[in-house]
């Protein structure tokens, strides 16, 4: 295993044991043969990155793998603690934030009239914000294969940060959103695991049917800002990703149900976590 990778590991470690050990103590479970998946996944990759590191030397394919596997580990890790983070129930800072929006002239219920009334605005607001998977996929194949294995590297230690400052902000400090501040109809899925967590009606942990409970900051804002940072400098992927972050940007109050200032919190997340490995050097030469 490179050096670099692995803080990365312990970073992932601590997640999971926390999950290890807080899980049992909750009320909460977890169906377990939602588990097999990620865990077939992440260990296929782990192979395939041992195989590709060490036997049949290719320093492209080893860092994809490995790459694909810390993702797994720790989005899995990473989503349970959302969860348990929720059950802390503390007090909702929802009118606060909806607050600082009237403060700035945003209001969230007014755009969200002007959005039912323009349904195709609302179906290509949609397609942009469930993009992050594809997005992040692509940017992994690009870097490898360009052999920007640093960067690659760099992009992972980043989606890490980024969601653990996310999940940690969570707990002591929750918020249910602008979908379930405002009382939309119908009713999210995410608002329905959201409420279970908190009264205790919700108490199974299905992978499968994982719910972004995490409202403020903006995972979503920080991510759109990790792809543009990890695409610079490549022609013609830097600008597409740039214009298609800025609609997903545009989108999160939208389909995401933020408040507004969730996203300034994101992007406050973002730059913290990329300032934090420039100047620790967590991740390898980022090949520019």
């Amino acid at each position: 295993m490179p050096e670099t990778t692995k803080p990365l590991w312990l970073l992932i470690a601590g997640v999971v044991l926390t999950d290890a050990v807080w899980l049992p103590a909750s009320r909460l479970t977890l169906v377990a043969s939602s588990l097999w998946a990620p865990a077939l996944a992440g260990a296929v990759a782990a192979l395939l990155a041992w195989f590709y590191g060490t036997v049949r030397r290719d320093a492209r394919i080893a860092s994809l793998t490995r790459s694909t596997a810390e993702l797994i580990a720790f989005t899995t890790g990473a989503g349970i603690l959302s969860y348990l983070m929720v059950t802390l129930n503390r007090p909702l800072l929802d009118e606060y934030l909806v607050a600082v929006d009237r403060a700035t002239g945003l209001d969230w219920p007014a755009m969200h009239r002007w959005l039912d009334v323009h349904p195709v605005v609302n179906i290509v607001l949609g397609i942009f914000y469930i993009s992050m998977t594809i997005q992040i996929v692509v940017l992994l194949l690009v870097l490898n294969f360009r052999g920007q294995t640093g960067r690659s590297h760099e992009l992972v230690w980043l989606f890490a940060l980024m969601g653990m400052g996310c999940v940690l902000f969570s707990g002591p400090w929750p918020t249910g959103g602008a979908f379930y501040h405002f009382k939309v109809e119908p009713v999210r899925d995410y608002v329905n695991v959201f409420t279970g967590l908190r009264d205790g009606t919700f108490d199974a942990i299905d992978l499968w049917q994982l719910q972004g409970v995490v409202q403020f900051p903006s995972f979503h804002t920080a991510l759109a800002i990790l792809y543009a940072y990890a695409s610079r400098g490549i022609p013609i992927l830097f600008p597409l990703t740039i214009a298609i972050n800025l609609m997903v940007i545009a989108a999160t109050p939208a389909i995401g149900g933020h408040h507004f200032v969730d996203l300034w919190g994101g992007a406050a997340i973002a730059f913290g976590a990329i300032m934090l490995v420039r100047r620790y050097r967590l991740a390898a030469r980022t090949d520019g």
